[in-house]
């Protein structure tokens, strides 16, 4: 909980974010992380540090079940700490990443504190720990299962609307990188 706090909110704004320190380094250190995966919405690379939809919901989860934990052992003032820490992450989180307009939350949070107004899979694992509210846990259900994102086998990772939706690259990879093995 400590390395949260102190090393993952460096810029203490209450979100978890990354920042490539080196050229060498990983520009995006989320599930997806290749050197363009996180945009905004015209197709802009956004600029760190970036704070993940997921990230935050992460740490929402955290902190709830870290509280559980405290109680049970007794560290009521901690429990009530790492409580009322998650309650106002669900506050900001709410505040800072919905996207009235696409029935979805940001992919992330640009270096600016800019939404990236992107229809991603990301937004998906929000619904893993209850950060968001009822009401938009069900929107969001609903865009990720639209034929848009669902394509009946599964999500995918950018809903077809997207700026960087390109399926055709993909493919020209993954052949290259197959050839490359042979």
């Amino acid at each position: 909980m400590r390395w949260i706090d102190t090393y993952g909110d460096r810029d203490g704004d209450g979100f978890v974010d990354y920042y490539r320190q080196t050229k060498e380094g990983l520009a995006n250190q989320g599930w997806k992380d290749s050197h363009d995966a996180i945009f905004h919405s015209d197709g802009r690379t956004a600029q760190g540090p970036i704070a993940l939809c997921e990230v935050q919901a992460y740490v929402y989860g955290a902190k709830r079940h870290g509280a559980l934990l405290a109680g049970a052992l007794g560290h009521h003032a901690q429990a009530n700490i790492l409580q009322a820490q998650a309650v106002a992450l669900r506050r900001q989180f709410e505040d800072k990443f919905w996207c009235e307009e696409l029935s979805t939350y940001a992919l992330a949070l640009d270096g600016d504190k800019q939404p990236c107004r992107v229809v991603a899979s990301n937004a998906g694992q929000v619904l893993l720990t209850g950060i968001a509210s009822p009401e938009r846990a069900e929107r969001v259900s609903q865009t990720l299962l639209a034929p848009d994102v669902f394509s009946g086998w599964g999500l995918r990772t950018l809903a077809l609307s997207q700026a960087r939706y390109k399926p055709d690259v993909l493919s020209q990879r993954l052949r290259l990188a197959a050839r490359q093995r042979i």
